[in-house]
């Protein structure tokens, strides 16, 4: 589950298709074979996925230090004249 201001950042088909991998992946000697083709849309969804997770970390990095340093054009009052 991902919070709903995340969710729209992720595609459902992705996540649908790698959702069995969250549990199957902790038991490999239980998967089964996969044709080529489905590992690389697994890869693919995959990488979908990681970059939407890397968008919103470094979204979330940029509001957090406009937060702690925000750009309001105020004059820093520790400058010597």
């Amino acid at each position: 589950m991902l919070p709903s201001a995340e969710q729209q950042r992720f595609s459902n088909s992705d996540l649908d298709e790698l959702n069995p991998w969250t549990i199957e992946g902790r038991h490999p000697a239980d998967l089964r074979d996969l044709a080529t083709a489905r590992i690389t849309s697994l890869l693919d969804a995959a990488n979908r996925a990681l970059n939407s997770a890397q968008t919103a970390i470094e979204d979330t990095s940029s509001t957090s230090a406009e937060l702690q340093h925000p750009a309001s054009g105020q004059t820093d009052h520790h400058q010597s004249c």
